[in-house]
């Protein structure tokens, strides 16, 4: 199996490497990690073998990473195309966009992308952060193709389109569902739908509604520090990172409420 998984990762490699860069998204590559392992996986699952993982750290308030994992009784490999995020000396100014694409085919075409578990960064790293596996939004319900570079590249632009639609789909309704779920003081279902979207879009690497999910965070937290005041710092935590995430997003007067709220409530000073 790996020999023929790194044939097949050495030809589709470089034209990958340049569609994660021209896409582009909240965490730039080469730090898609969750997109590009999400598509890689799905793909493989469906034309190659369903014993492909997609498996992501877990551990909660740390920087988490995902690749995709194979393992029979003979062999076990690790895919990870954005692994060069750790052991390039250009991988900031390839997240910056400092390269042109030519640039970009000369410095990517000599990556490695198929390795041993005990050769990679996160095997050293990460183990301590509870990788697990994930469910991959990139599978298709109609997909018939097989493992070459063009049936490969006419997956990417279905799967990429489709999981961001999924993911923007399920955090406005669960964004939705939170603000019913106040409006009817259920404020502990309020949290837990929050907490679990937050999670599931951590993952997936997208930022959308994240801003205004930390926000319903922090008004549910802001109800129970009522009458658990140890509470208070979490709430405060939560509205602090819904106004630099609004900020980002370059929602200005949404980040300006936020930001209001924080000084006459808790007198808070912004971070310069």
């Amino acid at each position: 199996m790996r020999n023929v998984i790194e044939e097949f990762c050495q030809e589709i490699k470089v034209d990958y490497f340049i569609y994660l860069y021209n896409k582009g998204n909240s965490l730039s590559f080469p730090k898609c990690c969750k997109l590009s392992a999400d598509i890689i996986t799905s793909f493989l699952k469906m034309v190659c073998d369903d014993r492909f993982k997609y498996i992501c750290t877990t551990r909660v308030n740390a920087y988490n990473h995902a690749w995709t994992y194979y393992k029979d009784q003979q062999e076990e490999f690790i895919i990870d195309f954005t692994n060069l995020q750790y052991t390039n000396s250009n991988s900031e100014l390839i997240r910056q966009g400092k390269f042109s694409v030519e640039e970009l085919r000369m410095i990517l075409v000599k990556e490695k992308v198929v390795f041993d578990p005990e050769e990679t960064y996160m095997y050293i790293t990460y183990n301590w952060m509870y990788p697990k596996e994930q469910k991959c939004f990139g599978i298709l319900e109609k997909f018939s193709g097989s493992l070459s570079k063009n049936s490969f590249m006419e997956y990417l632009e279905q799967s990429y389109e489709r999981k961001l639609q999924k993911i923007k789909m399920y955090a406005r309704v669960s964004y939705q569902m939170a603000l019913v779920l106040i409006k009817f003081q259920k404020i502990e279902t309020a949290y837990i739908t929050c907490k679990n979207t937050l999670e599931l879009l951590s993952k997936a690497g997208s930022l959308h509604q994240i801003p205004e999910l930390w926000e319903c965070m922090g008004n549910c937290i802001e109800i129970f520090a009522e009458k658990n005041f140890a509470l208070k710092e979490q709430g405060i935590a939560c509205f602090q990172r819904s106004y630099y995430l609004y900020l980002v997003k370059n929602q200005v007067e949404e980040a300006k409420k936020i930001k209001i709220h924080l000084e006459e409530e808790y007198q808070w000073e912004c971070i310069k």
